[in-house]
């Protein structure tokens, strides 16, 4: 093997020293951390479910593997299901590397062949992970209860990005529970169902979770039950170490709020729609926070609640960073604008980081991060 691209299904990149953006081939790694060397393997670059094409491809991931002992991250490019492709049983020819960060997508509507991992030995050090697939191997409303989605072989990881996965099948439940995790983003589809589905199989994620990254696709949360809302607040109430919040939930989500003949009193509305009355919630550990919400009448007359909090000192006291920003991404942004002038949102942003810097002087107002970063887990000060 040599550190080029001339085979077409496997590859061994040394490690890219250039602009973290700029790198195609950038990895989900915590704070961007350069890998030593990188084993790429993708499946769509030939037929690997007969067993030539399975020979050929085994042949070409053991000869990366001799070549190169500094392999330390490996990504797995739509390594599907056992029932689709790859043959499982590819697992086996990874015996003997070590690394510590792994990438793994999926095809458009499959599942990853993650559980083969547990055949491998000696068995992977990892330390992070970036996951993309839309269907696991799980059930959230099994009888029996929710079931596991990995195997206990990824119980240590500290890193996971979970990207556009169904939160009814696939959220983050290895056997035996979740052991040291200090960042977790979840992101695409259902992420605040992912989100809250991971937290409530892992107990122990109170007390590790550092860093969290919640972004749900537009137009999701029309399919977002409801009683998963209470779960990510109560997380976020109970956590015992929580330092950097980053969320970003633009859908209106309209669609879940009752009809008026259906309720005999006004509803809550923070009962149906998450982005209301989360400064409640965050817990006082927060350094760094981070927040997008839609661009509407209702997210626009919370914000004098953000700001009654804001002028609190004891509100979110060892705070240094702060972002905070309401857009609209409707097809029909005069619809959003109708109901609140630019001009008017604007206005309250900015009394509200004025408050934010009165109390907290050494605070940092900052932009939120471009939605296709947050993806990438930054670092943990």
């Amino acid at each position: 093997m040599s550190d080029t691209t001339d085979s077409p299904a496997v590859t061994v990149f040394p490690p890219s020293l250039g602009p973290a953006e700029s790198n195609p081939r950038r990895l989900h790694t915590l704070g961007g951390i350069i890998p030593r060397r990188e084993l790429r393997v993708d499946f769509t670059k030939g037929d690997w479910t007969d067993p030539v094409g399975e020979r050929d491809l085994c042949s070409m991931v053991r000869e990366a593997i001799a070549q190169y002992e500094d392999i330390d991250a490996v990504c797995l490019k739509e390594c599907s299901a056992p029932e689709n492709e790859p043959n499982p049983n590819i697992w086996m020819v990874f015996d003997g590397v070590q690394p510590t960060h792994l990438e793994m997508t999926a095809g458009w509507d499959e599942e990853c062949n993650h559980s083969g991992l547990e055949v491998v030995s000696p068995p992977w050090p990892l330390k992070s992970m970036y996951y993309s697939s839309f269907f696991g191997p799980g059930s959230w409303e099994a009888p029996e209860g929710p079931v596991p989605t990995f195997p206990a072989c990824y119980a240590d990881l500290e890193t996971l990005v979970l990207h556009y996965v169904d939160s009814r099948s696939l959220y983050y439940y290895p056997r035996g529970g979740a052991t040291s995790l200090r960042s977790l983003t979840v992101a695409g589809n259902d992420a605040i169902g992912s989100f809250a589905h991971t937290v409530d199989c892992n107990p122990k994620m109170l007390s590790t979770l550092r860093s969290v990254t919640i972004y749900p696709t537009t137009c999701w949360l029309s399919d977002v039950q409801i009683e998963n809302f209470p779960i990510m607040k109560m997380f976020l109430s109970r956590s015992e170490a929580l330092s950097h919040l980053e969320l970003a939930i633009l859908d209106n989500g309209f669609d879940l709020l009752p009809d008026d003949e259906d309720e005999g009193e006004t509803p809550n509305l923070s009962d149906y729609l998450p982005y209301l009355g989360l400064y409640d919630h965050f817990p006082s550990s927060l350094i760094s926070l981070s927040f997008r919400g839609p661009l509407n009448i209702y997210m626009f007359n919370d914000l004098e609640n953000w700001i009654a909090k804001a002028d609190d000192p004891l509100w979110l006291p060892d705070l240094r960073s702060f972002a905070f920003d309401m857009v609209s991404y409707r097809y029909n942004r005069k619809e959003d604008e109708a109901e609140v002038e630019r001009a008017q949102i604007d206005g309250k942003i900015a009394e509200l980081l004025d408050a934010m810097k009165r109390h907290r002087p050494a605070l940092e107002i900052e932009e939120p991060r471009p939605l296709d970063e947050l993806v990438y887990p930054h670092s943990i000060s």
